[in-house]
This record gives structure tokens, C-alpha cells and sequence, in this order.
């Protein structure tokens, strides 16, 4: 990847690797997908349904038991317009917390299934 973004002058900026907390991410999309679940049924199967819950727990699983990792890049031509600290993401992330995920994991082992 790093060399594929410098063939085309990009730059990194920063990365982020998400670990085991990224399990929260996806039990949060799983209740939003459960507590929505009528307007799903309204354009999906069943069939779909068992195979996007299936996918999300497997998914939260595999992050929880601290197998799985995803990264993000930042990336740009130009280094000088971002920030020097990352600290605009955490700003950012402050602002969003209590909408998105009022639950913070407090770092003991937890139900898989809620």
C-alpha cells in the first residue's frame, strides 16, 4: 500500500489500527440493525436478515477475541494543511460519543449476544 501511494505522490499522514475495541463499533450496528428491523424486512428476506446478523456477530467476534484488526491511512499530496497532532480526531470522535455509542465498554469480558 505504501508504495502504491507513493506512485501517485501521496503522502501518509497517520494511521489507525483498530483492535479489539473495534467489537463495540460492530455491536452497536447490530443493535441498530435489530431495533430496525421492521423497515429492514420492508426491502429484505429473511435469508438476507440471518446472513447480515450472521456476519456481524462473527465479525464482533473476531474483533473481540482480539484476532482481527482493520487500519485506516490518512493520506494527501500536501503534509501542511494537517493537523500536527491528532488531536481534531479525538475532538471530533468527543462530540459524536454520546449520540452514537451513550455505552462505553469498561474493558470487562462482556456477552457476545445482548
Amino acid at each position: 500500500m505504501t508504495r502504491a501511494a507513493g506512485r501517485q505522490g501521496l503522502k501518509i499522514l497517520d494511521m489507525e489500527i483498530m483492535r479489539g475495541y473495534y467489537a463495540e463499533t460492530l455491536k452497536q450496528w447490530r443493535q441498530a440493525f435489530r431495533q430496525n428491523i421492521a423497515t429492514v424486512r420492508q426491502d429484505y428476506d429473511e435469508r438476507f436478515i440471518r446472513m447480515w446478523e450472521f456476519y456481524l456477530i462473527g465479525c464482533e467476534y473476531f474483533f473481540r477475541c482480539q484476532d482481527g484488526m482493520v487500519f485506516q491511512l490518512q493520506l494527501a499530496h500536501d503534509h501542511n494543511p494537517a493537523p500536527l497532532t491528532r488531536r481534531y480526531i479525538s475532538q471530533t470522535e468527543d462530540q459524536y460519543r454520546g449520540k452514537l455509542c451513550p455505552k462505553i465498554n469498561s474493558g470487562k469480558p462482556s456477552r457476545l449476544i445482548s
